[in-house]
């Protein structure tokens, strides 16, 4: 074998419970160049849900006010953190936190008193929930407040 660059490719079918290859470096021709006498062991991953773990977010919306009128059109800013990102006092007080920008963000508003979905996800072709985003993050601009009804206070 020469000095100089090489490439590999692998391609490798297990079944039995294979736990070990032996490596064999060949040329495109099927000379062989080199065999590994000692053996690369394998280790067995768990299933695919387990080695791949899902992003897990907590959502806020931050400019949030506590009344809103039915003739305005509301702007909504939300701030995102990786659930699994744990934050300590000091990193809290003395830095600004790094937003995440899910680039695909959608919304749907569910009405607490009875659960009625009132606007479900628009992730068909239309898009009609899907949340615009900046560098601070994701943000609902210009929402229709008379899509909601409005709340009847009762005086007695």
């Amino acid at each position: 074998m020469s000095i100089g660059i090489y490439s590999a490719s692998v391609a490798l079918t297990a079944s039995n419970g294979l736990s070990w290859i032996f490596p064999v470096w060949s040329n495109n021709l099927g000379l062989t160049y080199l065999s590994e006498s000692s053996p690369i062991y394998l280790k067995a991953l768990p299933n695919n849900e387990e080695h791949f773990e899902k992003p897990n977010f907590i959502t806020t919306i931050t400019n949030l006010k506590p009344v809103y009128n039915t003739k305005e059109f509301a702007n909504f800013r939300t701030f995102v953190r990786d659930k699994n990102k744990r934050l300590n006092v000091f990193t809290s007080l003395n830095t600004d936190p790094e937003p995440n920008i899910i680039e695909n963000s959608f919304y749907k508003i569910i009405r607490l008193v009875d659960g009625l979905e009132v606007i479900p996800f628009g992730t068909s072709s239309m898009n009609f929930t899907l949340m615009s985003y900046d560098a601070k993050g994701n943000y609902i601009d210009n929402f229709d407040m008379s899509l909601l009804e409005p709340r009847v206070i009762h005086m007695a």
